[in-house]
């Protein structure tokens, strides 16, 4: 479940390159890894999504 509601968190907030560039140079990376890994963690937020949160899907539950 926590990672149901991380991605969701995720699309709602940006990821910014120095953001990720801080993240990973907190790790033992090399600078080839980091300039390598940047490009593939940066992404944009404010992206719309629905999310449900029920105990059983059927049709009376989404409709």
């Amino acid at each position: 479940m926590s990672n149901y509601f991380a991605q969701t968190e995720a699309l709602m907030n940006a990821k910014k390159e120095a953001k990720v560039l801080k993240e990973l140079k907190c790790g033992s990376m090399s600078k080839d890894a980091i300039s390598t890994l940047t490009s593939f963690r940066i992404f944009e937020g404010n992206k719309p999504i629905f999310s449900l949160l029920i105990k059983k899907l059927t049709l009376e539950s989404f409709g």
